[in-house]
């Protein structure tokens, strides 16, 4: 409200801009946008183009209380122009400053004079199915912690290969910007500690060998930055099938790596149409299902997407 006119007339100023043509035929719509502001154009018969008005302005009651009211202009304009059916103004009383309700305008005026219509409004992603081939590699880091004899093994930092499939559905409202994904993943780490305290006479070996299909499903969010650049976001739960895998050690009863999920969340960049980024981080997730057995698995990710269809 602070940034309102108080002058309910248009207030002009002089720029060039570039129009994008929303309907083309004997009369031609035109939209300019800049971020939140959007303002429509159209030929009048002389083929000069002109701003279809629309205004908000500041009102101060007589009481002193302020509001706002809407200069809306646009409908006698089209009233006078763009009406080739010689409707009545109360037919243009409904009309909306939108970009869908004015098409429904010169859509009509065109076909009533036996113009050829052209509409280049947006079209909504036909394509809501996607499939893409996701290889990368992923940054894992492997601790466990025995509380009872205070053992504290540290496989370190590795960095390993993972191959994905993802499957996306975008959710057909909000211009696209929404879908749920699946994306089956084969992923693998392997450490090893020498020389564990065991007693004071002996150590012992850990080798850990660590294989598994994780499945993150999940919400994606896109940002359309410009075209054929998008951003966005991601959050799944990651559900993982070991295959095999346990931590193996000379002396002591090997210990089984369990199935257990954890969170996942990814920024990324899609370009080209085809092409995607994405780095993505996880929760630590548990890797033992042992009582005294405390263990710490971390992975980052650094993929690369390609869309196959």
């Amino acid at each position: 409200m602070n940034n309102l006119s108080t002058n309910k007339a248009p207030e002009f100023k002089k720029e060039e801009l570039f129009l994008k043509v929303i309907v083309e035929g004997k009369k031609v719509l035109y939209r300019y946008s800049d971020h939140h502001l959007q303002r429509y154009f159209f030929n009048t018969d002389s083929s000069k183009i002109v701003q279809l008005v629309y205004k908000r302005y500041e009102v101060t009651s007589d009481k002193g209380s302020k509001y706002f009211d809407e200069n809306e202009m646009f409908k006698q304009q089209l009233y006078n122009d763009v009406n080739c059916q010689s409707k009545s103004i109360n037919a243009f009383m409904n009309v909306l400053y939108k970009q869908k309700s004015l098409e429904k305008v010169f859509l009509s005026h065109n076909k009533c004079n036996g113009s050829v219509n052209e509409n280049y409004k947006e079209k909504e992603k036909k394509d809501l199915f996607n499939v893409r081939i996701r290889p990368g590699v992923n940054f894992t880091s492997m601790k466990i912690e025995n509380h009872v004899s205070n053992k504290d093994i540290d496989f370190g930092a590795k960095t390993n290969f993972r191959f994905g499939i993802e499957a996306e559905y975008v959710l057909p409202f909000n211009r696209n910007k929404w879908a749920l994904f699946i994306e089956p993943t084969y992923q693998y780490f392997k450490g090893e500690v020498n020389g564990v305290y065991y007693s004071p006479i002996r150590t012992e070996d850990y080798v850990l060998d660590h294989k598994s299909i994780k499945l993150p499903i999940g919400i994606k969010h896109a940002f359309f930055i410009k075209d054929k650049f998008n951003l966005f976001l991601k959050g799944a739960y990651a559900f993982e099938f070991v295959l095999n895998s346990k931590i193996m050690r000379d002396i002591s009863k090997d210990l089984k790596v369990s199935s257990n999920g954890n969170m996942v969340f990814g920024i990324g960049v899609e370009f080209v149409e085809k092409f995607s980024l994405e780095f993505r981080v996880g929760t630590n997730k548990r890797l033992l299902d042992y009582s005294h057995w405390k263990s710490k698995y971390n992975t980052s990710s650094l993929i690369v997407g390609y869309k196959l269809f």
